[in-house]
């Protein structure tokens, strides 16, 4: 994987915790430091989101900061490449609400901080996004909801998305000709009639992902400004047939044709329908994201 959270301690340069911890405990109970900065032990998910609860509600010792979060994004990442299915799927819900609430932790960091984590979580995202082999889902363990929620969530933290959609959408690898896929399927296709996510059941779940959905509890924040600026001037219907385009030849051999050829034989009956739906998306993109709203252009 190409995401290294060694990296990121590296950087930070926090190689020994703090000796005087003065961190006021959201539920009044200091104990989980101690046990988090003690490196040669995994660190117990409840711990962690007791941590992720500090970060959300109380003022924020920077020292201590810099020095678990390497630990954090470890966990963030262990969680995300098992699709939110790990014991710290609960921490990762209150870490990524404190990321968005504190813009990336921009008060905390340096700009070159900041950089070395946005790039992280980039690239961890991306090793998720190149696991991708699959063109058919249905139930509610579809993979691709747990990558979409999280750059739901990086959008609202960090004004990087460029960086990682350009990575992306420029499909070096089949997994992310995958991930193309499975994102253009939801703005071409009703939720009835997508051809990679079976419709959502009464007993089973499932049905395409919400491309506006986060992996945290986050309800006043929208994408930052500069990424709804990226999004605006690059997401066209061009864009998006090209891309499906691409992501076709690049899965020849990798793959049963039928969906991306499928996807590429029905472009221009829905193009008006995917410009619609890239309105739409940016709309809701820009609005506090804990707004329930769904689809209107059906």
């Amino acid at each position: 994987m190409s995401a290294n959270v060694q990296d990121v301690a590296k950087a930070l340069g926090a190689h020994s915790a703090p000796t005087e911890i003065t961190q006021v405990p959201f539920d009044y109970d200091s104990s989980h430091y101690r046990r988090l900065c003690c490196h040669s032990v995994r660190p117990d998910a409840g711990d962690l989101h007791s941590y992720a609860d500090d970060l959300m509600y109380m003022d924020i010792q920077s020292d201590l900061f810099l020095f678990l979060l390497p630990v954090c994004l470890s966990a963030w990442q262990e969680d995300l490449m098992a699709s939110h299915k790990s014991d710290y799927s609960g921490f990762v819900e209150q870490f990524s609400a404190a990321l968005a609430k504190h813009v990336g932790f921009r008060d905390l960091l340096s700009p070159a901080y900041m950089m070395v984590v946005s790039n992280f979580m980039q690239d961890a995202i991306l090793d998720k996004i190149d696991q991708e082999r699959e063109l058919s889902f249905s139930g509610m363990s579809a993979s691709p909801y747990s990558w979409i929620d999280t750059i739901g969530n990086f959008g609202t933290a960090f004004p990087t998305v460029c960086d990682l959609w350009q990575q992306w959408w420029s499909i070096p690898t089949p997994g992310r000709a995958c991930g193309v896929l499975q994102y253009a399927s939801v703005l071409m296709y009703s939720d009835n009639t997508n051809p990679i996510f079976s419709p959502w059941n009464s007993d089973t779940g499932g049905g395409p992902p919400t491309l506006w959905e986060t992996d945290g509890h986050i309800y006043d924040q929208s994408w930052l400004p500069e990424n709804l600026n990226f999004l605006r001037a690059t997401f066209t219907p061009d864009y998006v047939r090209n891309s499906v385009s691409a992501a076709a030849i690049t899965l020849r051999g990798h793959t049963d044709s039928t969906v991306p050829e499928k996807m590429v034989s029905d472009f221009d009956d829905v193009e008006t329908f995917v410009e619609l739906r890239i309105e739409e998306l940016i709309e809701n993109l820009s609005l506090p994201l804990g707004e329930v709203r769904k689809w209107i252009t059906m």
